[in-house]
This record gives structure tokens, C-alpha cells and sequence, in this order.
């Protein structure tokens, strides 16, 4: 496996050993391919090697003969004399047969260590990383410096200032004795016309001016209520024929809700559930207020339509919960179930008479109702401010069958009522009668 010393290559200049990275073309001392080799490690001068895989095969036979150039040492003899140790000396070697560690390392790792550290891309990134925040240390005692104060300035007074939680401004939690809540009306339409005319007020709100249909007036609405929500979608930033636009565009039943300048008057009466109560529920948009929309089976105990179901098991709070939990609560709780609902208490006092307006559908002459037809800005507030005298039908069709068939009037030309068909769906629809004329 070993190569005659002789063969070996010559050794390398000084300028080559003194620069760890020197590299020549010559012959490899264990290979002996004509390659770029590298001195030994040791510096002994008199091998070289391409690779650390040849370094590794011949060290057996290159350590024999390779001495490191070790510097002298001037040392003491037995009697006090000062002489000069050649630690390259055979005599002054100590080997270790059994340390198989080898003194000369390998030429990969000198080639690594000779190499700059690599830049990677998180050495990049932290180039640009923020210092971390350093806590400010207080000033200790000792080192605190006392404020100079003359002795003849008056003492200044401790001011105390109240940092107020931001849910101190917030109202009392929503629930059905909140002060919010108990100014609320509920109304809920059903079908025809509105029954109740709007107009902006000083705050932008929408505002009842007038009431047109007694049904309206008996659950409670009077001018001065604020129309807040139609079937839940809030009215803030509505024009009055926009809001009434929504809500014959809504789906029938709506509730609207109303808002009162002081807080209204309401009944309270409890109703054990069996099996069925017989009445369905509909919530009024944000907060889900449980109102009564439809009676499907009325009893003597069974609540009208408008009335509001507050709590339940005189423990379950509705108006708090909202209407998808109450009703999942009375679904999960043992019967009998304790309903426990409330009614507006309107006042006694009479309907003042509407005033007369135009009218959309009516049975006059088809020659009046040509004279006498409104531009169109004010036929399009009749759609919303309808009165209900005798022989005006207002109809509201949203899809489906309307139930009647038009033709045109030979004089006027507007459309008449020719004959009902029977099939119409539509509220109302039955009141009408061959000769009516749609004006709108």
C-alpha cells in the first residue's frame, strides 16, 4: 500500500508552507495521479496528497517517517544548567501505539475551514431585525434627585383625574326591563295598505304623521312614533317612499317596529304550554325580539297577533336570548312549559277622521278618473298614504296569479276590470268587480 520515501514528491517552498491553502500540480504521494495536491497537514515537507481519502490510507505508512517541525525548548539539567531539547528528536517522542487519533487532520476539513461562512437568506433577513425593547429602569432611591422647592411657594394640590372604563358609557345590558326596550311598539302587517303616513324629521328618523286605518290605530301606533325597522332591515337613511317601497316589496307578515317618545303601557299575562300554543314567531331584524305573527288555533289563552313572548319558566328571559334560542330552550325544556307574553295598552280615544285623498283603484266614470288623475309624484305618494273610504281596493301583488283579467277602456284607455278568474292569490283580491279601473 506504501510508497519508497524516495519516490515521494519534493517538498514544497516556503511560501507554499506557510499558506495552509497552497495548492500545486504534482503527484500524489498514495495515488499517484498527476492531480492538484495539497502538502501534508503536518508540514512535514515531504508528501502531498490530492484528497483526504488518500491522506487516510497512507498515514499508516507516512506517520513513520513525518516529524512536524517543532521549535526548541531550552530547558534545565540536572546540575542547574541551562541546555537546549530538540523536540524533533527520535529520543524525545513520545508515541502512543495504542491512540489511533491521527495528528494530521484531513484536507476536507482544512478546505472548510479556509472557506467564508456561508450567507444564507435568514443571515440576511437578520440584518434588518428591530433592537429588542429594553425596559426603562427607574431610578433608585439613592440616585432619585429631589425636586427643588422654594420655601416660599405655595404647595401645589394633588389633582385627581377618573379615567373612566369605555363600558361605563355603554346602556344597561338588553333585556326586557331595559329602558330601550320598553319604548318599543310592534306592528304587524299583514296585507293591503299601509294604513299610516311618514315624513322626515328632525333627526332624519321617519316619523308618523297621520293613521288611515283603524286596525292600525287600535294596536297602538300614534303620530309621533318613529318607524324604526321594516321585517328587521333598519329604515335610518330612508326617504318615506323608499321605506314604504320596502315594505310592500317584504314578505307577508312583516313586523314593524316603532319607537315612542316615553315608555309605553303593557299587559302581562302567562300561558301553560301542553303540546302546541297554536301561534308562530317572527323576529324584527337585530336583537330578535320573539313577536307573534300568525294564530294557526285560536283558544281563550292563545295570544294575538303582535304580542310579544318576554320570558320563559319565569327564568329564560326571550327579549335577552333572541328568538332561535328561545324557541331551541321551549323545545328542550319538559312540559308544562310558562309562556309568558305581553300587550300593548293603547288608549280609549277615537280614530280622528283620515283625510280624503285620491284614490288608485276606484268604480267612477273612466271620464272623471281621466280628469281628475295626479301627476305622477303625487300618484306616487297616494301608493304609500291610502285611505280606505267605501269602493277603493289597493292591491299588493308580489307573484303568482292576480286573479282578474284587464282590458282596455274604449274611451279612456286605461285598463279595466273584465272578469275574475278565480285563481288569484292575492289579499284582497275578491273585493274587486267587473268595472273597476286600475288608475296606478
Amino acid at each position: 500500500m506504501g510508497r519508497d520515501p524516495s519516490t515521494m514528491v519534493a517538498s514544497p517552498t516556503s511560501s507554499e508552507l506557510n499558506n495552509e491553502s497552497a495548492s500545486e500540480w504534482a503527484t500524489c504521494s498514495n495515488c499517484s495521479e498527476q492531480t492538484v495536491v495539497r502538502p501534508c497537514p503536518a508540514r512535514c515537507g515531504v508528501a502531498a496528497y490530492c484528497s483526504s481519502l488518500c491522506l487516510l490510507h497512507h498515514k499508516t505508512v507516512h506517520r513513520s517517517f513525518c516529524r512536524p517541525t517543532i521549535a526548541p525548548v531550552a530547558t534545565k539539567d540536572a546540575e542547574d544548567v541551562l541546555v537546549e531539547t530538540d523536540n524533533n528528536a527520535e529520543g524525545n517522542e513520545v508515541v502512543d501505539e495504542d491512540d489511533d487519533e491521527d495528528d494530521m487532520p484531513l484536507l476536507d476539513r482544512l478546505q472548510v475551514a479556509e472557506k467564508p461562512p456561508a450567507f444564507l437568506k435568514k443571515t440576511f433577513s437578520s440584518l434588518f431585525l428591530l433592537p429588542s425593547k429594553l425596559k426603562k429602569l427607574l431610578p433608585s432611591d439613592d440616585q432619585a434627585i429631589a425636586p427643588e422647592i422654594a420655601d416660599d411657594a405655595a404647595p401645589t394640590p394633588f389633582v385627581h383625574h377618573h379615567v373612566c372604563s369605555p363600558r361605563a358609557n355603554l346602556s344597561e345590558p338588553w333585556s326586557r326591563f331595559s329602558a330601550d326596550f320598553n319604548m318599543l311598539k310592534f306592528f304587524v302587517h299583514q296585507s293591503g295598505p299601509a294604513g299610516f303616513q311618514l315624513e322626515l324629521g328632525a333627526d332624519g328618523g321617519l316619523v308618523v304623521v297621520g293613521i288611515s286605518r283603524p286596525r292600525v290605530w287600535a294596536m297602538g301606533i300614534r303620530p309621533g312614533d318613529q318607524l324604526d325597522r321594516i321585517g328587521g332591515m333598519s329604515t335610518s337613511g330612508l326617504a318615506p317612499d323608499e321605506a314604504f317601497r320596502c315594505l310592500y316589496r317584504a314578505d307577508l307578515p312583516t313586523v314593524l317596529r316603532f319607537r315612542a317618545t316615553a315608555r309605553v303601557q303593557r299587559e302581562t299575562w302567562t300561558v301553560l304550554l301542553q303540546d302546541r300554543l297554536g301561534v308562530t314567531f317572527a323576529g324584527d331584524g337585530r336583537l330578535d325580539i320573539p313577536v307573534v305573527d300568525r294564530v294557526v288555533a285560536r283558544t281563550d289563552e292563545s295570544p294575538q297577533v303582535g304580542d310579544l313572548l318576554i320570558v320563559v319558566n319565569d327564568v329564560y328571559d326571550a327579549v335577552a336570548h333572541g328568538l332561535s334560542a328561545t324557541l331551541r330552550y321551549i323545545h328542550e325544556s319538559p312540559r308544562p312549559v310558562a309562556l309568558t307574553f305581553q300587550r300593548l295598552l293603547s288608549d280609549a280615544s277615537p280614530m280622528p277622521r283620515p283625510p280624503s285623498e285620491p284614490t288608485l283603484l276606484t268604480e267612477r266614470e273612466p271620464s272623471d278618473v281621466a280628469t281628475e288623475m295626479p301627476p305622477s309624484s303625487v300618484r306616487a305618494l297616494c301608493a304609500t298614504t291610502l285611505s280606505s273610504p267605501s269602493g277603493n281596493v289597493v292591491l299588493v301583488w308580489r307573484d303568482g296569479f292576480l286573479g282578474v283579467t284587464l282590458v282596455e277602456h274604449p274611451t279612456s284607455g286605461l285598463p279595466t276590470v273584465h272578469r275574475l278568474t278565480g285563481k288569484g292569490q292575492t289579499p284582497l283580491v275578491g273585493q274587486l268587480a267587473p268595472g273597476y279601473t286600475l288608475c296606478l
